[in-house]
């Protein structure tokens, strides 16, 4: 919609952000449940070897490309987001709630880092990046976080998804 009515821009641009916001939610997940510390979770609710089965299996395999995924979408995501509210402003009614939704979205986005780099997909792209060196053992104290780090994420995407839902329901309104 090239030559759309300036009034119905910031509309447009908050429905793209939804829907890149629902994609990413659910890379997200696909990357959550491929996770190694997902496998632990079913463990520890009574599946023995979820390993075993070959659909878990095939989503499992396909970690890394989640991971791919999950970030284009992500970056697309906050693009929108950004390029719709810009920096809320006084004047406007939907500044507080904007803030909000914008604060947990930044540290959600913060704390995908933390998940990425102690994720079994950062030893061979950083092996990728400086052949020859192997990853030290900073990462392996790090690594033994990674469930941590998905539930602290986890709690600031449910705010982010609460209060984004709470502003703009299921489908933002002309």
């Amino acid at each position: 919609m090239l030559f759309q009515a300036t009034d119905l821009t910031g509309i447009y641009n908050e429905r793209v952000a939804v829907v890149l916001g629902v994609l990413t939610l659910i890379s997200g997940l696909a990357t959550l449940v491929s996770c190694r510390s997902c496998v632990n979770v079913l463990h520890l609710l009574g599946w023995h070897n979820p390993l075993g089965t070959k659909w878990y299996q095939a989503i499992y395999r396909y970690h890394t490309y989640y991971w791919w995924s999950f970030g284009i979408l992500l970056v697309s995501h906050v693009i929108m987001a950004v390029s719709h509210t810009g920096l809320p402003e006084s004047g406007d009614p939907d500044a507080n709630v904007h803030w909000m939704i914008l604060f947990l979205g930044i540290a959600s986005f913060a704390s995908v880092f933390s998940i990425f780099s102690s994720c079994r997909v950062y030893p061979r792209l950083k092996m990728m990046a400086t052949p020859g060196r192997p990853v030290g053992n900073n990462y392996r104290l790090f690594f033994k976080y990674h469930s941590y780090y998905w539930i602290i994420f986890l709690i600031l995407v449910a705010g982010h998804f609460t209060i984004s839902f709470i502003h703009t329901g299921i489908w933002p309104g002309g």
